[in-house]
């Protein structure tokens, strides 16, 4: 069934190439008492606070978190369309708190009108600790989060396929001019 929901939603592929290795492992939680289940409809009012993020970790390696949605499409280069919500690397286990946040988390927030969009968590085992060229973007800031690769930053750090993924989908609600509100940009987000 995951690697079903996968495929059928395009997250392969429109955001990866590879299927995730255990797939029906990530589990992803919110304090809302909402989870994301292969492809089921959250409000983006359900997702603004960070999840709690369980896959099958060896507690001795160290890996990589991403969420991005798929579904923004760049003009300029269609290969750069993923918007990123969140990047954590070094998460020892998975204990996603002792990672390093180089992009902190910020909750769905699709733009009205453009109907559902795909949230896609993704769990990379690394080879060690990562040095990345990518600066720290806090929750308030927008720049940085449009126009990202996600398969292009899994190859230039040579991570391989995922290990573990789920994702959810969520379109635009009155709750939305809120998540713009936080947001040092005048762009919207994603």
């Amino acid at each position: 069934m995951a690697e079903q929901s996968f495929h059928q939603n395009g997250i392969i592929p429109d955001l990866i190439r590879d299927l995730p290795l255990y797939l029906d492992l990530l589990e992803v939680k919110y304090l809302s008492n909402v989870e994301a289940r292969l492809g089921n409809e959250l409000k983006p009012r359900q997702v603004q606070l960070e999840p709690q993020l369980n896959w099958n970790a060896d507690p001795q390696e160290f890996y990589t978190v991403i969420l991005a949605d798929p579904d923004i499409p760049s003009r300029e280069d269609p290969k750069e369309k993923d918007f990123k919500h969140w990047l954590v690397i070094n998460i020892p286990g998975h204990d996603v708190k002792q990672g390093q946040a180089m992009t902190e988390y910020v909750g769905s927030a699709p733009p009205e009108k453009t109907g559902l969009h795909r949230y896609v968590f993704l769990v990379y085992r690394q080879g060690g600790t990562l040095a990345i060229c990518e600066e720290h973007i806090d929750s308030k800031t927008l720049q940085g989060r449009p126009k990202w690769n996600v398969q292009k930053f899994a190859d230039d750090y040579q991570l391989g396929p995922p290990v573990a993924g789920n994702f959810f989908v969520a379109e635009w609600d009155d709750y939305v001019p809120e998540v713009y509100k936080n947001i040092k940009s005048q762009c919207t987000i994603a």
